[in-house]
């Protein structure tokens, strides 16, 4: 009759032969890094440009450069203020540049 004794120490590293181990360790080994390889292929294909990841983050991006109002770019105003007062004794100069002045307001979405 078997006994799981039996059976425990008949399977156990230290009755097997040295070819039978190194065939356990390589195919241990080896199954190892069939794992790591897959893990490895399937992390890259989720985290790669243009991956599913990748997309999902862009549309979120997109979203919100979509739905957030535009910066205002003021330094254009500014330049055009400062060359109203360096204009100053120069009537034509400062209408002139109250017509870019305004130009550029009919351009910025929403007045302050």
């Amino acid at each position: 009759m078997i006994s799981m004794e039996n059976i425990k120490t008949s399977l156990s590293l230290r009755n097997m032969k040295i070819t039978s181990k190194l065939t356990v360790l390589v195919c241990v080994t080896l199954a190892g890094f069939i794992g790591f390889a897959a893990v490895a292929y399937t992390t890259l294909n989720a985290v790669k440009v243009n991956g599913a990841l990748y997309d999902e983050i862009s549309q979120g991006q997109n979203m919100i450069a979509d739905t957030a109002p535009p910066t205002l770019n003021v330094m254009t105003i500014r330049l055009i203020v400062a060359r109203m007062g360096d204009d100053a004794g120069n009537k034509e100069a400062v209408q002139a540049d109250v017509e870019s002045l305004r130009a550029a307001e009919k351009k910025v979405p929403g007045k302050l």
